[in-house]
């Protein structure tokens, strides 16, 4: 042919075929070469509470759902996956298991999450082979197990889904592209500054997921949920921030390191919004989405005041607020507080119907602020609007906070509020009723209030700013945000200026 000559070395060795290499092996006569035969991984789900989620829920069951990570974790590094179904936490069953399992070429072991479950996967690995290290420098992820029996690897996985998925990106993800001849992953990583202070203990590698955002061309990195349960925050954050061992972590303000799990153009042309949080914040996100634009808010809810606070230190773009003022309005004793001689913009998203969140039927009997005394509940964070009007109503009636059993007791969502008023943790709740009838909660009404973005006036001029107002403007979200219940939007995206 034109560009093939007999003798031509077309591939070197370790070379990795794309589209267009099978092309020039016909071309040049190639029918067959020779290659790496993908390396096959057995997957053990086990645990006794652990179910398929097939069917209804018993009380302490929990569905099985590391193995669907794990399994297009491990496809991306160029492996082959034999899952096996759950096995029940006994010795027998385990061993079983194992032996069968010792076919493919790496074996992991997910383990339960019932106490001392990874003592049972150590002894396993012990009489089965040789156990190399029970418990890891890492956070999550510290009770890993590593082995190896019949001279293949064995790896006991922790039960939690963070914990286990660091545990699987740091040792399992090298060991299956080293033996399926793919070169180490070369994860993106960016430096940015650390939006609140980060604490770690000084005896592990500690793995932080963060939220990312760019305001005013400088990257701010958001710490979020560190629970190892937490999979939701998991599939929701950007990257790691990675605290090495013997480091007490981070201060606010500081430039850290981020390691990416998305690319870089993800994080640029989004919007970073801190503060009070509404359930119209994930709607918001799904309609841009629908729209083809994906996630536009990185959200992250520490209540209206320490969203103020960050705004007033460019810390990110939008600031959710309802902080009711002396005067009866909302926000505008907290603009005064916090940006004198500022140019704000008042952005209404809007109007919520505040109340008592109680269980169905209402066994207690609540009808009033006045009702509360001696009763249970679980309150909102200090600096939280929410938390802000209960304290004001309270004062109001003349009551105590040390009146009220758990006032201390803090959730950083209306909805996690809900949640534990619906299961009977808790007497009562103060919040929205939208998020009450999301948890089938009966709701007493107590007031309305205004809910709105607050930004630099000069934000407007932000694209995806202005998109958002005409979004809050739109039919389609007023019709979605009308269809929960307990919200007003006629006056939706309206903006008001503040003069400092």
């Amino acid at each position: 042919g034109e560009d093939i000559i007999q003798k031509d070395l077309i591939f070197t060795a370790e070379h990795i075929f794309s589209p267009v290499d099978l092309s020039v092996l016909l071309a040049s006569g190639i029918q067959k070469v020779e290659v790496y035969k993908k390396p096959e991984m057995a997957l053990i789900p086990t645990g006794d509470e652990i179910v398929s989620g097939e069917n209804q829920l018993e009380k302490g069951e929990i569905i099985e759902s590391n193995t669907a990570m794990f399994e297009a974790m491990a496809l991306s590094a160029g492996a082959r996956v034999k899952r096996f179904p759950i096995i029940n936490d006994t010795k027998e069953a385990l061993i079983e298991a194992v032996k069968e399992a010792l076919e493919s070429d790496i074996v992991i072991m997910i383990a339960g999450s019932s106490a001392g479950r990874d003592d049972l996967t150590s002894t396993i690995a012990s009489e089965l082979g040789e156990l190399l290290v029970h418990g890891i420098a890492l956070r999550p992820g510290k009770p890993a197990v590593i082995a190896s029996i019949e001279g293949k690897p064995f790896i006991g996985l922790p039960g939690y889904p963070v914990a286990g998925h660091i545990v699987f990106e740091e040792i399992v993800v090298p060991l299956l592209r080293k033996k399926a001849h793919l070169p180490e992953e070369n994860k993106e990583k960016i430096k940015g500054t650390l939006t609140r202070r980060v604490i770690s203990s000084l005896s592990n590698q500690e793995y932080v997921r963060v939220r990312i955002g760019s305001v005013n061309g400088s990257y701010r990195i958001t710490p979020m949920d560190r629970g190892a349960g937490a999979s939701l925050s998991l599939a929701r954050s950007d990257g790691y921030l990675i605290v090495p061992r013997n480091s007490e972590g981070f201060l606010r303000g500081e430039e850290v390191e981020v390691r990416l799990h998305h690319k870089l153009q993800h994080l640029v042309e989004r919007l970073v919004v801190t503060g009070s949080h509404d359930m119209v914040l994930d709607l918001i996100n799904d309609l841009f989405a629908q729209q083809g634009k994906g996630s536009v808010l990185i959200s992250s809810h520490v209540g209206s005041l320490a969203g103020l606070q960050s705004l007033k230190e460019k810390e990110c773009h939008l600031a959710p607020s309802h902080l009711l003022g002396t005067d009866g309005r909302y926000n505008y004793e907290a603009m005064d507080l916090f940006f004198k001689g500022e140019s704000m913009a008042m952005i209404h998203v809007v109007g919520r119907r505040q109340g008592i969140m109680v269980p169905k039927g209402n066994p207690k009997n609540i009808q009033s602020i006045k009702d509360l005394v001696g009763k249970t509940m679980i309150n909102r964070q200090r600096g939280a609007g929410t938390r802000v009007l209960f304290d004001y109503l309270l004062e109001k009636e003349g009551i105590s906070p040390e009146d009220i059993l758990g006032y201390e007791q803090e959730a950083t969502s209306h909805l996690a509020v809900a949640l534990a008023v619906s299961q009977g943790d808790v007497d009562f709740g103060i919040g929205i009723e939208a998020a009450a009838k999301t948890m089938n909660c009966d709701f007493i009404y107590l007031t309305d209030e205004a809910y709105e973005f607050i930004a630099y006036k000069e934000s407007l001029d932000i694209p995806e700013v202005r998109e958002l107002i005409e979004l809050l403007k739109s039919e389609v979200f007023k019709k979605k945000v009308d269809g929960l219940g307990g919200y007003d939007s006629k006056i939706s995206g309206n903006v008001k200026f503040y003069e400092g």
